[in-house]
This record gives C-alpha cells, sequence and structure tokens, in this order.
C-alpha cells in the first residue's frame, strides 16, 4: 500500500469585513532560525499583519527585509525590543518571541509591561523563579501568554491523546512511556567575517563572541542547553497524556562527546503519580550525537511523532511482540486491548477541518480492516495509521491558536502556568543529572 503523503491544512478566507475588523497586527523579535520560520507561518493564518521585526545582527533584518518585500509586505525594523515598543505603540496587537532563552524572561516581562499579549517560543523562561515571576505579572495584567509546546496544538497529537486514549481507551492501560528525540552529531555554527557584528555590539548585547551568538544552546550561561529543552518538550506530551505532574525523576547526563559546557544528551524517568494514587513511568532519551530513529513517543500500542507525521499510528500489542514497518514495541503478557471485543461501525467525517472521529467505541474494528497487511507479519500483530492530516510546518496550529484566542477568546492550549510547570520538572532533571540522585518534587 502507498504511504498517503502528509496534506497541507486548507486555509479559510475571511470575508472583507472581517479583514478589517479582526485583522491582528503581529511583531516579532528575534529573526534566527526559529523566527525565519514563523515569519513564513503567519501570513498563512488569515487576518494577520507583520508590523515589525526586531533582531539585533544586522544581516539578519536584512535577510527579513527582503524576504518579506518579496511577499509584498514592507514591516518596520528595529534592533531592539524596547526601541520597536516605543516606536510602535498602539499600532500592535501582540509580540512573538523567537530569542534565545536566556532573553525570555526580559522580553516576556517587557511586552506584558506594554500591555501586549506574547506568543513565546520555546521554554518561558531559562529558570523556574523567573518564570513564576512572569506568571504573577501576567494574571495582574489579565494578558495571554502562549508558551512553545506546539504538540498541545498539533491535530495528530491531539486527536490520538484526547479522543483516542482519554474517551475510548486506546491504549486503556498505559504504565510506561518511553519518548525520544535522536540527532546526529552538528559542528557549531560559523559565519564569514563579513556578516559579523561588531565586538563592541555584541558585548552590548550579552555575548562575547559571534560563536557566543550563533551557538548560545552549548554555553551554559545562557539557559539549560539544547538538550535539556528538548527534554521539555517530550516531557510535556508525558505531563499531558496523563494528564499529571511527575513526583520524582531520576536523570542520567553529561558531556561525552562535544566538550562544551551543556550537556550533550540526557536520560530522564519521570515518575508520575495519578490522582487515584496509581503510579506511571515516562522515560525520555535525548541524544545529540545519534540520529537513529528520529523523534517520537511511544505508548504502549501507541506511537506519535510531530517531525515525522506517517509514524503517527495505533499498534495492536499480540502475545510478546509486535512490529510494523518503522517501529518495534515490545509488551508483555497479553494486549493492551482486545480487538475482537470492538464490533464493526463505520467511519464518518466529523467537519471541514478533515478531522476523522471514531462514531463512538465501535469504530476500530472496521479501521483495521483497511491496515496495510506487509507490515503485520509476526504474531498477529496489526497497525493503524491515525487518520488525521498533519500541518507543515507543525507550529502553524499552534501560531493560529494564540491568534484565534486574541480575536476570538479561544482557549490558550499551552498558556504560561502549564508552560511554568513543565520547566520546574525540567530543571529537577538536569539538577538529577548533575547530582547523580534523584530529585523529589512533591
Amino acid at each position: 500500500m502507498q504511504k498517503p503523503s502528509t496534506a497541507l491544512p486548507i486555509f479559510k478566507k475571511l470575508a472583507p469585513n472581517e479583514r478589517i475588523e479582526k485583522r491582528i497586527s503581529v511583531a516579532l523579535v528575534g529573526y534566527g532560525r526559529q523566527g525565519e520560520l514563523i515569519i513564513g507561518t503567519l501570513p498563512r493564518i488569515p487576518g494577520v499583519h507583520i508590523a515589525s521585526i526586531a533582531d539585533i545582527w544586522p544581516w539578519r533584518r536584512e535577510l527579513a527585509k527582503n524576504r518579506l518585500r518579496a511577499l509584498r509586505l514592507s514591516p518596520n525594523l528595529y534592533e531592539t525590543l524596547d526601541e520597536m515598543l516605543h516606536a510602535e505603540g498602539d499600532k500592535i496587537d501582540a509580540v512573538i518571541i523567537a530569542t534565545p532563552d536566556w532573553q525570555h524572561f526580559n522580553h516576556v516581562s517587557a511586552c506584558l509591561k506594554a500591555n501586549k499579549p506574547v506568543y513565546c517560543d520555546g521554554e518561558i523562561s531559562d529558570s523556574s523563579v523567573k518564570a513564576l515571576e512572569l506568571v504573577t505579572l501576567a494574571g495582574d495584567k489579565k494578558l495571554l501568554v502562549q508558551c512553545g509546546h506546539q504538540r498541545r496544538s498539533n491535530p495528530q497529537y491531539r486527536y490520538a491523546i484526547e479522543t483516542l486514549h482519554r474517551k475510548y481507551m486506546i491504549p486503556n492501560y498505559c504504565t510506561h512511556a518511553y519518548t525520544q528525540w535522536h540527532r546526529g552529531i552538528i559542528p557549531l555554527i560559523h559565519v564569514p567575517n563579513r556578516f559579523a557584528m561588531p565586538t563592541v555590539d555584541l558585548q552590548r548585547h550579552g555575548y562575547e563572541n559571534m560563536e557566543q551568538l550563533l551557538n548560545w544552546e552549548w554555553f551554559g550561561r545562557f539557559g539549560l542547553g539544547d538538550v535539556a529543552y528538548r527534554t521539555g518538550q517530550k516531557l510535556d506530551v508525558l505531563r499531558w497524556f496523563w494528564d499529571a505532574e511527575p513526583v520524582s525523576v531520576t536523570s542520567l547526563g553529561s558531556n561525552d562527546y562535544y566538550n562544551r559546557e551543556a550537556i550533550d544528551f540526557l536520560m530522564s524517568i519521570f515518575t508520575f503519580k495519578l490522582p487515584n494514587g496509581q503510579l506511571r513511568r515516562g522515560y525520555v532519551q535525548v541524544l545529540s550525537t545519534n540520529s537513529c530513529r528520529g523523534e517520537h513517543e511511544l505508548f504502549s500500542g501507541l506511537i506519535a511523532s510531530e517531525y515525522n507525521p506517517d509514524k503517527m499510528r495505533i499498534v495492536r500489542v499480540g502475545c510478546t511482540l509486535c512490529y510494523d514497518d518503522s517501529e518495534i514495541a515490545m509488551q508483555e503478557g497479553i494486549g493492551v486491548y482486545n480487538m475482537a471485543e470492538i464490533p464493526y461501525t463505520n467511519l464518518k467525517k466529523a467537519n471541514d477541518d478533515q478531522v476523522l472521529e471514531w462514531e463512538n467505541n465501535k469504530g476500530l474494528c472496521h479501521a483495521f480492516s483497511h491496515l496495510d497487511k506487509k507490515s503485520m507479519p509476526l504474531y498477529g500483530a496489526h497497525c493503524l495509521k491515525i487518520p488525521i492530516q498533519g500541518y507543515s510546518p507543525p507550529i502553524h496550529p499552534h501560531l493560529e491558536n494564540f491568534i484565534s484566542a486574541i480575536r476570538d477568546g479561544a482557549k490558550l492550549r499551552d498558556p504560561i502556568e502549564q508552560a511554568t510547570k513543565n520547566l520546574i520538572a525540567l530543571e529537577a532533571a538536569v539538577q538529577s543529572a548533575r547530582e547523580r540522585r534523584t530529585i523529589d518534587l512533591v
């Protein structure tokens, strides 16, 4: 069977009067790799106007100017957020922050003090103490702050966790989960001298040289590090799946290859306690020297992956071993659910967003009748690709949720309070690795 391609989302055009009344003017701070992705996504969200961009690096500002000119857009350009807020004033409805994590506290607090709702890409801050200050400030100002755990807006993840797992209890009993984010060896980033910023300007913005500016994730003074923040993304999925907070974490992390200030791998076991007192364990493995099997999450027979959406599937766990064409999963004892007990029914289309939903708790057996037989050769194992289309790029629905919250009052999917709880547990994981002991969170 030919693998289905991941289709792009369908965009609804606003009526002319809606385009004027509901237009949201957005400013971006930080035109690096992630900022470039955000700028490429915002024009695809109806009613969004890119008003201004701030970045400390003149070369990046010039790149932003030329790219947006090609899109027939002409935002105002500034060196710093403070300059932008002072000049733009009431012309800006919201600010998107895509700067290094060590700057998030200053940038988010400046926006909140200027009465601007904020989208903060990545973790909300480089420390939970600062994050808690931002929670208080956002509450006092009654302003929205969306944080960067974008899987919470991904339609495939939302369907897998909120519909399959919580509504239909698939998998119905998951005591352990495995998550990973693997990537290969990546050298430090360098640019030709003609693009470099003067040393005096770098120092004015907190960097000693261009190497620190371009590779800030690997310097201890700039936060927990790239490996830790990737762990934070996986930790957030575990918290979401079990709807619980970790009570302890045991980690192993060090610098085995790069010889840099930040660790280059982190392996963490988080223990969760459900409201009924039962314990669950979630394992997060983040490697920066081995890209084998990329990034994904495995909850018994439910497999999820944001950057490889074709991996998103349900695997029927047999007696001891089941596998499909891309994943291997071990399971002892009987299967996590019994297919024979689920009668046939039809699938139906739920809405115009192309989200397919099982009619009731009887739909899986019919869906499994359309399986790719090549992916089920051993022990009666079965797998089903989740019939939900993803977004390209994956950040799109998360940005869209932020805009909808401002314009229409939609509920934020990653509010600052939720993100701060995640950061507290993430800090504990890094502390556990450094001190080589289990850290209790309660």
